[in-house]
């Protein structure tokens, strides 16, 4: 059974030391190679093709109708070849151009998605090599001062060797140079004279060459400054890139929702007129449906007329006539009211009379629907007006949405022309800046090649003149040697010399001064220094408790573990499996705890930090606590016979002690001691004694 043991805890108490170390820090000095230049080839053209050949190679989008057909061209071009970094600069250049300049031809169309993906690969190719020429010029740049830096120390070296005394090649005169030399003194003199001006001579060739060298300096300092105005430019040149970009972006979106907007108001518009024309169409359908009642309305007017003027007639005639036999009755009343024939002509006129009543009723019916015929006109009539209304108030519409629709469409072509005047100037600026930008790189290219060849023959004539020096002066040497004659003047250099030995030597412990209160001032920032991080880790916890679970051994039964879960932040659950639930869980709390799979590397840099607080003199503790057989010795001392990656902590603390107090042993002399003790029953041992007498704690190595 997996049971979890205690694995190195660490305290840091947090005391000073009485007298602070004081470590150095080793400066990492960084070299860079100088990359060749590119190397480019021809420019690249773009084949002509002609219309079938761009439909037959495109690979997708339909083929515009163009006459030269630049999208298509360049898309069948650029399909052989997926990559610009076998094309020149200028090419690729003159390539986007066109491309921008063709897009910008067709008004209101797409820009193929392969169009676009090589247009994008265009640009970072470019901006790849204004960042490679850039490295460039800075590679040219490091290279220069280096052999500035070397040109003059070989001068220095130079105004040594021919400004150092050479009493150290002389010897003493022996009696027969003694006695040449005193036969000969005004030979002695022409020859110091010789030799004087002759030394002149070469230091006025020093000074001649060092000025020339302050020259060729300041030239250099110059071109380095141009170069650098050159990297500023072309900084600005790809921010100013950048901007573009956006701006063409920008300006491809408000293009899109203009586009947008404008079809979504070409789609109202026909909606309405859709309306608009189904209005029409009912209003013509009722309008037919008008005349034709108004028709039958006329036909029936005037066959009522007709039929009403015959009545009225035929009525007046009957009542003339029925006057006639009332008088006729009444003449036969007279006469005679017995006689039967006029009571049977009598019953006869009123049954006649009573027919005329009738038709005077159907009469009447026929003014009673001719009215309802009036009314269904005047309905009709009312209806047509309302019809006329609202076909006024849908012209009246037609026009306002036709108003708005030319309005928006001269707003649409004139933000479309002023987008693309904008884009044609961004574009043209930027196509300006991207050629100054590629002349001012030819122009460095050119410049530093000059720089190099000029370089290359000021440092052949400069050796030269110093494989020249050098035999002059080993000849001045041999002179000097075989004529010991000048002892008088050497002697003089000698005591010159000593004269300025105290200056230099005060010179010298000024400079010590200065460089001993940097010294104190380095020492004071790397205590704070030091101060921060041992606060830092107080700040983690003075005391810390970590908790390893150490793995299963072969032979045990991997189901039978008491470990419930391990949280991210410490947390520990330990499973009883006999109380099941939330009771047999418990929950503990360590500032880590390590998983099985936990390394001894891992365990270790958790608390390496601690371990190098020793060198600054923080007394550090670190101990593992747990039952027998939990994993204590071999997280603090690894296996019998440990390989390097199965070490302890303890064997990696000393390791790392003894590391860094080697890489600080300029600066600081580190003193260890060890001592083994042992702990059994609240008794402390010490396992180092040689002498059997038992000490008490604490020990002292």
């Amino acid at each position: 059974m997996a049971s979890p043991s205690s694995s190195p805890g660490g305290s840091h108490d947090g005391s000073k030391p009485s007298t602070p170390t004081t470590p150095t820090t080793p400066r990492a000095r960084f070299g860079s190679s100088l990359p060749s230049s590119p190397v480019f080839h021809d420019v690249f053209q773009p084949r002509p093709a002609s219309y079938a050949q761009a439909v037959a190679n495109s690979a997708r989008g339909p083929v515009l109708s163009s006459p030269r057909l630049p999208l298509e061209l360049a898309r069948t071009e650029l399909a052989r070849a997926d990559s610009f970094e076998s094309q020149p600069t200028q090419a690729i250049v003159s390539f986007a151009g066109s491309l921008l300049e063709d897009l910008e031809n067709r008004k209101g169309v797409e820009l193929p998605q392969r169009v676009s993906v090589l247009l994008k690969k265009a640009m970072q190719e470019l901006e790849r090599r204004i960042v490679s020429y850039s490295e460039h010029i800075r590679n040219l740049q490091l290279s220069l001062k280096s052999r500035e830096e070397k040109y003059n120390s070989r001068v220095k070296v130079l105004e040594r060797l021919a400004l150092e005394p050479m009493e150290d090649t002389h010897g003493p005169l022996s009696p027969r140079e003694k006695g040449s030399s005193s036969n000969s003194p005004r030979a002695r003199d022409e020859e110091v004279n010789r030799l004087m001006k002759e030394k002149e001579e070469s230091i006025m060739m020093i000074s001649k060459l060092k000025e020339h060298l302050d020259t060729k300096k300041r030239s250099y300092e110059e071109k380095c400054h141009a170069l650098e105005l050159q990297q500023l430019e072309i900084g600005r040149l790809n921010s100013e890139k950048q901007y573009a970009n956006n701006m063409i972006s920008q300006l491809q979106k408000d293009l899109e929702d203009s586009r947008r907007s404008c079809e979504e108001r070409s789609r109202m518009l026909d909606c309405n007129m859709e309306g608009m024309l189904k209005l029409i169409k009912e209003k013509e359908s009722e309008d037919a449906t008008i005349l034709k009642l108004n028709r039958e309305l006329e036909e029936m007017k005037m066959g009522s007329k007709s039929g009403y003027l015959e009545l009225e007639e035929k009525a007046k005639g009957y009542e003339k006539r029925y006057l006639e036999l009332e008088e006729r009755v009444r003449g036969y009343e007279k006469r005679d009211m017995e006689t039967k024939g006029y009571e049977k002509r009598y019953l006869e006129l009123e049954e006649r009379v009573r027919g005329y009543e009738n038709r005077d009723m159907e009469t009447k019916g026929y003014e009673k629907r001719y009215l309802e015929l009036e009314d269904r006109v005047r309905g009709y009539e009312k209806r047509y007006m309302e019809t006329e209304e609202t076909k006024t108030s849908y012209e009246k519409r037609y026009l306002e949405v036709q108003h708005e629709l030319e309005q928006t469409k001269m707003d649409f072509v004139q933000k479309y022309s002023e987008l693309q005047t904008t884009s044609q100037e961004m574009k043209g600026g930027l196509e300006r800046r991207l050629k100054e930008a590629q002349m001012l790189l030819e122009e460095s290219r050119r410049r530093s090649s000059e720089m190099e060849a000029l370089v290359d023959s000021k440092l052949r004539n400069f050796n030269h003149k110093e494989y020249v020096f050098q035999k002059f002066v080993g000849s001045q040497l041999k002179s000097m040697q075989e004529l010991r004659m000048s002892s008088f003047s050497l002697r003089q250099d000698v005591i010159d010399l000593q004269n300025k030995f105290p200056k230099q030597v005060n010179s010298l412990g000024q400079n010590l001064k200065v460089l001993i209160k940097a010294a104190d001032k380095y020492h004071a920032v790397l205590a704070d220094n030091r101060r921060l991080h041992n606060e830092v880790l107080e700040l983690k916890g003075n005391i810390r408790v970590y908790c390893r679970i150490r793995p299963f051994l072969p032979g045990e039964d991997r189901k039978n573990t008491s470990i419930g879960s391990i949280g991210d932040d410490g947390e520990l659950i330990l499973a009883n499996p006999s109380k099941p639930g939330k009771d047999g869980n418990k929950a503990f709390t360590f500032n880590r705890v390590f998983d099985p799979a936990t390394t001894q590397e891992q365990v270790f840099l958790d608390i390496r930090p601690l371990v190098r607080s020793v060198l600054d003199g923080y007394n550090v503790c670190i101990f593992a606590y747990g039952q027998t057989g939990s994993g204590k010795t071999y997280t603090m001392t690894g296996p019998n016979s440990p390989t390097e990656k199965d070490w302890g902590v303890n064997y990696r603390a000393l390791n790392d002690l003894f590391n860094i107090s080697q890489e600080r042993k300029q600066v600081i002399d580190y003193e260890v001691g060890v001592q083994m003790i042992e702990i059994y029953n609240e008794q402390v041992r010490d396992l180092l004694s040689t002498d059997g007498v038992q000490k008490k704690y604490p020990f002292h190595a």
